[in-house]
């Protein structure tokens, strides 16, 4: 489950030209955006 939502986030994310990068961290994915934002959506496989 969790992979599937990880790719879904990869498959929106990549579409965005106000991405710089993006990373898979272990309970995490963290988008850097444009002017210094980032965007941290966490995810818990047993919720």
């Amino acid at each position: 489950m969790a992979a599937k939502l990880v790719n879904a986030i990869d498959q929106l994310v990549t579409t965005c030209p106000y991405v710089i990068s993006l990373q898979n961290l272990m309970t995490k994915t963290r988008v850097e955006l444009e002017k210094g934002y980032i965007l941290d959506l966490y995810h818990n496989e047993t919720l």
